[in-house]
């Protein structure tokens, strides 16, 4: 997955969809990062391996109902 920088170190916000934080972000998808790369003028700074990326967490199954 690519890692993706901004002009700005300082941006904080979304952008096609993708969370930046401090100008950088890592993207899942390749055809977004080249979106990103072509039309925002962004770069790829490296490209992080999927282990080191971790999952969402999952929703608990069985949460506290209400009571009746």
């Amino acid at each position: 997955m690519p890692k993706i920088k901004t002009p700005n170190p300082n941006y904080e916000g979304i952008t096609l969809g993708v969370k930046f934080n401090n100008g950088e972000a890592v993207v899942e998808d390749e055809s977004i990062a080249k979106i990103l790369v072509a039309d925002y003028g962004y770069l790829i700074s490296e490209t992080v391996p999927e282990e080191t990326v971790k999952p969402a967490a999952k929703p608990r199954k069985g949460a506290a109902k209400a009571s009746e």
